[in-house]
């Protein structure tokens, strides 16, 4: 009996050491790889370092893989115990491994390093909104790029949910605006917050959270020129506008459709649509096959905002918080030009924005007068 409980405590100690290494090394293997990835996305332009990518508001900061490794070996070093313990711990109960308390993470301050390295359950868990740092590839309006990351994300290319903005969308944004969560982001303009238009818990935390008159409409992002059709009555004048205006600084004003939630916007016939230029809020609004319910990211009364930590003081009442740094133009806060093209062949400028010369310019160059 003696020499049995020696061998099997032998071995544990041994499964033990070997588990905590193969997990370390796991762990540690899965960040270089997730770090390579990022690396190999970055655009010649882009910054050489890449910032962390996925984080929430730190000073008690823990890493996800590290605090998984130390509590699978400790889960293994409870084995080896248990084994010492009785020579028939093969049938015993065994302890659940709980981490320490400067382990565990707090409620609102997590650094979770590498995206790719998260679960949903261990992002849910915890309260307040998870920080994303968005690398550089995401923030380039226009061209190629844009068109890549896009037709990417939508095709499902291999690979492409190992991006760690991609994984943030899939394990945080996607699960929380589908429960009625608010995401707040960067657009081509100024920062804006996000619920998802036919989710009728999201339309009430986006009026609550911001402060705004249920009066007051609320734009509707979508994630390309196709998709306004489904939801803006899009005529045979309008058409051709579109991929003037758009992607662009412009919310266009249409009549809208039956399919859009009749819990939005209820007191009127009309809906402001968007494409903004900017890939990272197209994605968003891509990514639950539903389009946005966009606002500007700011109190109702107070300035918009041009830089993530502007907002700071929303971030415990949102699911995710995109951080692209600074956006627009320096001190430029007016955001969209708003302009109602509901009755063709004529315009009329709710918000004068940030692209109205250009703006009036398509529109008198196509026929289009200013309403009286």
């Amino acid at each position: 009996a003696t020499a049995t409980a020696t061998a099997s405590l032998s071995t544990s100690t041994a499964l033990s050491a070997a588990l905590s290494t193969a997990t370390a090394t796991a762990a540690s293997a899965h960040c270089t790889s997730a770090t390579a990835r990022t690396a190999g996305r970055t655009s010649p332009a882009a910054t050489a370092a890449t910032p962390t990518l996925l984080t929430r508001p730190a000073s008690t900061a823990c890493t996800f893989a590290a605090t998984a490794a130390t509590a699978t070996a400790a889960t293994a070093s409870a084995a080896a115990t248990a084994a010492t313990a009785t020579p028939t711990a093969a049938t015993a109960t065994l302890p659940t491994a709980t981490p320490t308390a400067s382990q565990a993470p707090s409620p609102r301050h997590i650094n979770t390093g590498t995206a790719a390295t998260l679960s949903p359950s261990a992002m849910s868990a915890a309260a307040g909104a998870v920080v994303v740092k968005v690398p550089q590839e995401w923030l380039q309006s226009g061209g190629d790029k844009r068109a890549e990351i896009c037709a990417a994300a939508s095709a499902g290319v291999d690979g492409q949910d190992q991006d760690p903005v991609e994984v943030a969308i899939r394990d945080v944004f996607v699960p929380g605006l589908l429960r009625g969560g608010l995401a707040g982001a960067p657009t081509d303009t100024v920062y804006g917050l996000a619920a998802l238009t036919q989710s009728d818990k999201g339309i009430e935390a986006l009026y609550r959270v911001k402060g705004r008159d249920h009066g007051k409409p609320i734009a509707v992002c979508v994630h390309d020129i196709d998709a306004i059709a489904a939801y803006g009555v899009v005529s045979d004048r309008v058409a051709p506008l579109l991929p003037l205006l758009l992607p662009g600084a412009v919310t266009i004003v249409l009549q809208r459709t039956p399919l859009l939630n009749p819990k939005l916007n209820p007191g009127t016939h009309l809906v402001g649509l968007r494409v903004p230029d900017f890939p990272l809020i197209r994605r968003l609004a891509q990514a639950c096959d539903q389009p946005l319910a966009l606002t500007s990211a700011n109190k109702s009364g107070n300035p918009s905002c041009l830089a993530a930590q502007e907002f700071e003081e929303l971030w415990p009442d949102l699911e995710i918080v995109f951080d692209a740094g600074h956006v627009g133009e320096q001190g430029v806060r007016s955001g969209s030009t708003v302009v109602d093209m509901s009755v063709d062949g004529e315009y009329r400028i709710i918000r004068d924005g940030s692209a109205l010369e250009s703006t009036v310019a398509i529109l008198h160059e196509h026929g289009w007068h200013k309403a009286a």
